[in-house]
């Protein structure tokens, strides 16, 4: 799964011709699972950047592993498919797990808002503090109780003042 946050891509304003070719190459990042776009996309050319197995399922090369990653291929992403080549009853798990889940998903307030301090920070230094320390955590290099001084330095960096534009954009009708 590409688009696993569900994020949005932005354009900036530019000519109609320049923005319907922004969207056909974003129509074409999108393609679905199994279409030959997506396959190209996702897997590169046939015989250089993948093989199939004997199920037809295709296999990257080493070349292929370093041709299909590439960022431009996260501007738009098909609807999320479960598939393994590999295990069957994998896909049947993580199935389960999902048709469980999300149906108890929260859509997330902010996304229709912006916060200068949150489009600054969210994705870069902000989710580099939070990822960092959550991995320390769960691996064990620190103990959970680094968790509280997570929450305070995430909030005093930049947390906190996003959460204050976020709620002020909200309030205004902001968007």
């Amino acid at each position: 799964m590409d688009n696993i946050a569900l994020q949005n891509t932005h354009i900036k304003k530019a000519s109609g011709d320049r923005v319907k070719q922004i969207l056909a190459f974003a129509d074409f990042a999108a393609s679905p699972f199994g279409s030959e776009e997506y396959t190209l996309i996702n897997y590169g050319v046939e015989g250089t950047d993948f093989t199939r197995d004997d199920k037809g399922n295709p296999a990257l090369t080493k070349q292929g592993t370093q041709d299909v990653s590439v960022p431009w291929k996260f501007a738009a992403s098909a609807v999320p498919a479960i598939f393994s080549a590999d295990s069957d009853q994998s896909v049947r798990h993580v199935h389960e797990a999902f048709s469980k889940m999300i149906p108890t998903m929260e859509p997330d307030p902010t996304l229709r808002y912006s916060s200068p301090t949150w489009d600054s920070k969210g994705s870069g230094s902000l989710a580099t503090l939070k990822g960092d320390a959550l991995k320390d955590i769960v691996a064990g290099r620190k103990p959970m109780s680094a968790y509280d001084q997570l929450v305070k330095d995430y909030l005093a960096k930049g947390g906190e003042q996003a959460r204050g534009e976020f709620e002020e954009a909200v309030q205004k009708g902001k968007k």
